[in-house]
């Protein structure tokens, strides 16, 4: 605007120098005086809106504060809604333990059958969150190989390599989004089993703690700390004190490192208090990281597991093994896993069975149910989830 005036009143002058011969210099004082003035008239229009687009600004700001106010108010009230609800919808999470469910798991959860007919591998598994959702499995197991740096999920490479989720990092966070939505589940115990590596155990056992994190975050993985607490040893933390109740995990993963060897020790060489990973103690109750125990047969260590149990000690074992019971529909080893208070136990064939087809579920299960050896004797399945 203060250019166009400019310009209008250069013109008027330029004909007035041409039509006057006297007076002119009057006219200059008068000109002169003039474009400061209505430059300053040209320039209120300009301040005002300013002014206007700072004041819209500002008020963006503040709604976007008011928002961001009105979201923190919102998830601390679901937050306090959710444990009212979970206290209402389990009234003996204060007294019940992680250690009195027994539940459902499935062995190679990623796996699908390959295109060529190999019996032990013949079966198939629905992804992650529909199992979780529809089967009511609780318990997973993930074999990891490392390939150009990106830890990737399958049984055995060329020979079965199809699964229903490719990366760690996509399994965790299916199961993980199914978590957040369902939040008042019990803990879901997590298998990684490292089958192959490129870069050393210690930088192996760091990424698969980075991948947890990144994909649950630490407020959501029941860790060795809950259960070590300030107790020279985790098997010391465990006598002591017990497991944490499952009104303090509920929504939570309880990851292991399932593995011994070079990549446990890795995972035990700094204090466990720091770690994010359970070790896998495969029935040893006198190592000093003992907690949690993998004992695949219910049958011929059914004296061990009984054992390890009674102890407050965690168990996974497995119902079926190489797809034998679906030939056979030998139910033997499921039901004595669930006589003996395994805590996990997993199947290939996670379905109800039937006369002419071999299946396992947990019996009574809502989906899991108290454990028949540790949980006290008021305790129903619905108590537990």
């Amino acid at each position: 605007m203060d250019r166009v005036l400019y310009y209008i009143y250069s013109i008027l002058w330029g004909s007035l120098i041409l039509s006057c011969a006297w007076g002119c210099e009057d006219l200059s004082r008068s000109h002169r005086s003039a474009l400061p003035m209505d430059a300053e008239l040209g320039a209120e229009p300009d301040a005002e809106l300013d002014a206007e687009r700072d004041a819209e600004r500002d008020a963006e700001r503040d709604a976007e504060r008011d928002a961001e106010l009105d979201a923190e108010l919102d998830a601390e009230l679901d937050a306090e809604l959710d444990a009212e609800s979970a206290m209402r919808s389990y009234p003996r999470d204060r007294s019940l333990r992680v250690n009195h469910l027994q539940a459902l798991g499935t062995h190679n959860s990623y796996h699908l059958a390959p295109e060529v007919t190999i019996p032990p591998w013949s079966y198939s598994h629905a992804p992650l969150d529909e199992q979780l959702g529809q089967q009511g499995v609780r318990q997973f197991e993930l074999d990891i190989y490392e390939r150009d740096g990106e830890l990737r999920v399958y049984h055995i490479e060329r020979f079965d390599p199809e699964t229903n989720c490719q990366t760690l990092r996509e399994c965790l966070t299916v199961m993980s989004e199914w978590s957040a939505r369902h939040p008042q589940h019990h803990p879901l115990l997590t298998l990684l089993e490292v089958k192959s590596i490129e870069r050393s155990e210690a930088e192996i056992v760091n990424v698969l703690e980075s991948l947890l994190r990144e994909t649950w975050g630490e407020g959501r993985l029941l860790t060795p700390s809950a259960v070590k607490r300030d107790y020279q040893s985790l098997r010391a933390g465990l006598e002591a004190e017990g497991w944490p109740l499952l009104g303090e995990v509920r929504g939570t993963l309880l990851p292991v490192l399932h593995a011994g060897g070079a990549l446990r020790e890795a995972l035990l060489s700094r204090s466990l208090n720091d770690r994010l990973l359970f070790p896998d103690a495969y029935g040893d109750l006198e190592a000093p990281f003992a907690a949690y125990h993998s004992i695949n047969d219910p049958i011929q260590s059914e004296a061990l597991i009984r054992r390890v149990v009674e102890a407050g000690h965690l168990v996974r074992t497995r119902s079926d093994v190489d797809s034998e019971q679906i030939r056979t529909l030998d139910t033997s080893r499921g039901d004595r896993a669930l006589l003996i208070g395994a805590h996990w136990i997993s199947t290939d064939y996670p379905r109800v069975p039937t006369a002419d087809e071999y299946g396992f579920i947990i019996p009574g299960g809502s989906p899991s149910r108290c454990n028949p050896l540790t949980a006290p004797a008021e305790c129903e399945s619905s108590d537990i989830e």
